[in-house]
């Protein structure tokens, strides 16, 4: 951030009564300034400083120095610094900036300068006399750049520096001590600049605790997905993420394991990567993942963490934006939707629908790996954070008539597959019961798994039911509807669709193959949203 008229330190005659005054018939200057791309840089904030002036130790900038463009970028200065001067522009909404050093203006005359702003860059510059931790102000002289700073990784970070050249940055500790560039930095937009800073390395251990003081695992699990999140606790993301490097995931005997990052978010400060276990062995506390960053380093390809191999047909993280959902198994079954928006999810982002037009359709599946027989093996995880529930609403599936997963008012979640017979279809509905006023507004995780004519419903991490209620439906069973997220489908012949769930869903997994109790409980707790397992640590 720019600061203008900052007071610091203490008063200079730098700036006292020291302008050319257009009013007494001395120059001004005018120009128009454009942003990256050639929009108008309106509202833009431009001020004029004197060569020399030290922001940390000089008095307040004098106001006939500074202006704003107006909306189509142009800008009017009545009276500028004697000799020579910077030039700056601050353009707030786009962060872009501006600075033109070295200017002067002739007694009498009007200085015309046009620009453009950018993106501005960073500086990142070697500190080893003074120890991480050490607080302190960087300025540049000739300008306002002033920025309170602290010294990281044996560096000094110093962002939002407009693209130039900059002849003398200073870095002053708290306590007196100082470090002068000995030559010019030359900023780039858009760019890190690194002055001798030492390369960055992070290490996290992750225990896979699987007894019953962690994830309480009784069987091994082969190819199982862990997600690995990292906060502000964990990374400094100003820094980290505006560096290059490679992040690796590795077991203890040293095997790499395939690593995906699934989101990155500086803003937001949070990270969200998968990586491949190859085997999740049960009831020990001996089994620890290593997670490292090595700046400098090139990314190495990996195999997809969801891929056949392990059972995968369709995975949707719905990380890609509104009204799409790419397939993370490379099937290729993307998701093309209406009227859905973005809101957080259990594992990052999620895909929110509005319970009126929302929904995801799934094409080209009708046929194909999707269209689960009445005896076929599959599981189907799912996060949902239902924000209505005054009426029944559907969250997935083929049609009415084949198989589907709905909130059935007023109670419960409820999974229906249906059996082709002689008139009608034969229904068979597995019911996992919520509190309507409780559990409105909660995520919650639902599992189907079945195994021919056997299906178990899990909620969260506990088995609810395997035993169906059954019945007869008047509609004959039809399995030509693509899968479709969020809305219910009728038969083609029928042409209607309903039960527009309301609330957002996250994390849609398929598999071919049957999941176990302890995929399941391993799924939840490493997917959801709060007290999630397995603790990452980051090492000292």
């Amino acid at each position: 951030m720019l600061f203008f008229g900052l007071i610091l330190g203490a008063c200079s005659d730098l700036l006292s009564d020291r302008g050319n005054s257009a009013e007494s018939g001395n120059p001004e200057m005018a120009g128009l300034l454009t942003l990256e791309g050639g929009a108008p840089a309106k509202n833009a904030r431009v001020q004029c400083v004197p060569a020399g002036y030290n922001a940390l130790r000089d008095s307040v900038l004098d106001s006939r120095w500074q202006t704003f463009t107006d909306s189509l970028g142009n800008y009017s200065l009545k009276a500028v610094p004697e000799g020579n001067f910077s030039l700056e522009a601050y353009h707030v909404e786009s962060g872009m900036r501006l600075l033109l050093q070295n200017l002067a203006v002739k007694k009498d005359s009007t200085l015309a300068i046009a620009g453009e702003l950018t993106p501005t860059g960073t500086a990142r510059i070697e500190a080893s006399p003074f120890e991480n931790g050490t607080s302190g102000y960087v300025y540049v002289i000739g300008t306002s750049i002033l920025r309170s700073v602290k010294v990281k990784f044996g560096a000094i970070f110093v962002d939002s520096l407009p693209a130039d050249q900059l002849d003398l940055l200073v870095f002053i500790a708290d306590n007196g001590d100082s470090l002068t560039l000995d030559s010019a930095l030359t900023v780039d937009s858009g760019d890190t600049v690194n002055v001798l800073a030492p390369l960055i390395s992070l290490t996290y251990k992750v225990p896979l605790n699987t007894t019953s003081g962690g994830a309480n695992i009784t069987d091994t699990l082969f190819g199982f997905p862990l997600v690995l999140r990292l906060d502000s606790s964990l990374v400094d993301f100003s820094v980290i993420g505006n560096i290059s490097g490679t992040w690796t995931a590795k077991k203890a005997d040293g095997t790499v394991l395939p690593l995906q990052l699934a989101k990155w978010d500086n803003k937001a400060k949070s990270a969200d990567f998968w990586v491949r276990l190859d085997t999740l062995l049960p009831q020990s506390t001996t089994d620890t993942l290593f997670f490292t960053f090595q700046e400098g380093t090139a990314s190495v390809a990996n195999d997809p963490i969801f891929n056949a191999a392990n059972g995968f047909i369709a995975v949707w993280h719905f990380e890609d934006g509104a009204n799409i959902a790419l397939d993370a198994t490379g099937n290729g079954y993307a998701g093309v939707g209406a009227n859905t928006s973005v809101g957080a999810g259990a594992i990052g982002s999620a895909l929110r629908y509005n319970g009126l037009t929302s929904y995801m359709s799934i094409p080209r599946t009708a046929e194909g790996e999707l269209n689960f027989a009445y005896d076929d093996t599959m599981s189907i995880s799912v996060w949902v954070h239902p924000d209505i529930l005054n009426t029944s609403r559907f969250v997935y599936g083929k049609g009415v008539t084949q198989y589907h997963l709905k909130y059935l008012y007023p109670d419960g979640w409820l999974f229906e597959r249906y059996k082709e017979q002689t008139e009608g279809s034969a229904r068979y509905w597995y019911k996992a019961p919520l509190d309507t006023i409780e559990d409105t507004g909660k995520w919650d995780f639902l599992t189907v798994v079945q195994v021919g004519t056997i299906i178990n419903l899990y909620r969260k991490d506990s088995l609810i039911t395997s035993s169906p209620a059954i019945g007869t439906y008047a509609s004959s069973y039809y399995t030509s509807n693509d899968f479709e997220i969020g809305r219910q489908v009728f038969p083609l012949d029928v042409d209607s669709t309903g039960q527009y769930f309301w609330g957002a869903i996250d994390e849609l997994h398929i598999s071919k193959v049957a999941r176990s109790a302890s995929w399941v409980r391993a799924t939840y707790l490493n997917q959801r949203p709060v007290d999630a397992w397995p603790t990452v640590i980051k090492e000292p």
